[in-house]
């Protein structure tokens, strides 16, 4: 008589189906967990080249600290970068303006921390040259000068700076004039002419000098009010004619004011003082108010300190 095994256990044979199940499953997300991983990876290292954006701002100088304002979104300003692996120029003196999109150059990131010059407005005939920074040559603000603005930024790198904060300075000095008198109550002054004599007006700028001006001849005059009619003063000090940007240099111009006076209901006297020497040393990004002062005939003054925008 034949024996045969017994016939298998329904019930064992799912069970050891379902466990075999069970480790495939555990088996492949295991497999898959660590295909993932190992894509992942990378990517949390790397990003995706994008344009070089900007995020520019002008810092202004008050009495006590240093602000900074959002840079006109109708402006533009010009930059170079260099990449600081290679030594090559990334960005060549390229114009930037603000879009849609913001502050964007037309290059992307490069796998590279890069250095930034700008300046701004972007007509002036700025130079550069790696190692020396920005130049600009034979500068000069005879026939009225416009606001001066440079910028620079070290090591950016795309991985670590979304936008680029570009800081940008003003390279000149601003002055302006106001004017009182101190005399009787019976005496009446009307101020007609405000000038200065001596002066320089031309020079040349470089980005990386302690001193970044070189100043030319102080051969220059500038009338800083001028009115044929007069304005008439009083105790309070007013201010007359615009304010004015100039080279930063030591200053010691004469100062020459022509005024009419009388007494009471006499003769208008035409009367010619002048300050023989400023001796002030005119800061970048500073911004300096003359006050003028006639008492008893003789011409005096104060130096004051203004915040670079605003008339204090």
């Amino acid at each position: 008589m034949k024996h045969y095994p017994p016939a298998p256990d329904r019930a064992d044979g799912y069970q050891r189906k379902l466990k075999n199940m069970k480790t495939r499953r555990i088996t492949g997300s295991l497999v898959a967990a660590l295909l993932m991983a190992g894509c992942v990876g990378p990517l949390q290292t790397q990003r995706i080249p994008v344009n070089i954006g900007f995020d520019p701002v002008i810092g202004h100088d008050t009495r006590t600290t240093v602000e900074s304002v959002p840079f006109p979104k109708d402006g533009t300003f010009n930059v170079w970068a260099v990449n600081q692996s290679n030594g090559n120029i990334h960005l060549e003196n390229e114009t930037v303006s603000c879009s849609a999109n913001g502050w964007l150059a037309s290059k992307k990131w490069p796998q590279a921390e890069l250095t930034f010059d700008a300046y701004s407005p972007s007509e002036l005939p700025f130079e550069f040259s790696k190692g020396k920074g920005l130049t600009l040559k034979d500068f000069d603000c005879s026939e009225g000068a416009t606001d001066i603005l440079v910028a620079h930024a070290d090591n950016a790198d795309m991985t670590v700076d979304s936008l680029v904060t570009m800081t940008f300075e003003h390279v000149l000095s601003r002055v302006e004039f106001r004017m009182q008198h101190s005399l009787s109550s019976e005496m009446s002054v009307k101020v007609r002419k405000i000038e200065m004599i001596g002066f320089s007006s031309k020079g040349t700028y470089n980005s990386q000098e302690d001193d970044p001006w070189t100043v030319g001849a102080k051969e220059f005059s500038y009338v800083a009010f001028e009115d044929e009619e007069g304005v008439e003063l009083s105790s309070e000090p007013i201010y007359l004619g615009d304010d004015f940007y100039t080279i930063p240099q030591l200053c010691n111009a004469r100062v020459e004011v022509t005024y009419d006076i009388k007494y009471g209901n006499a003769t208008w006297i035409p009367q010619t003082e002048a300050i023989k020497e400023l001796d002030t040393f005119w800061e970048p990004s500073t911004h300096y108010t003359y006050t003028l002062n006639l008492t008893d005939q003789k011409l005096t003054y104060t130096t004051g300190i203004s915040t670079w925008s605003n008339r204090d």
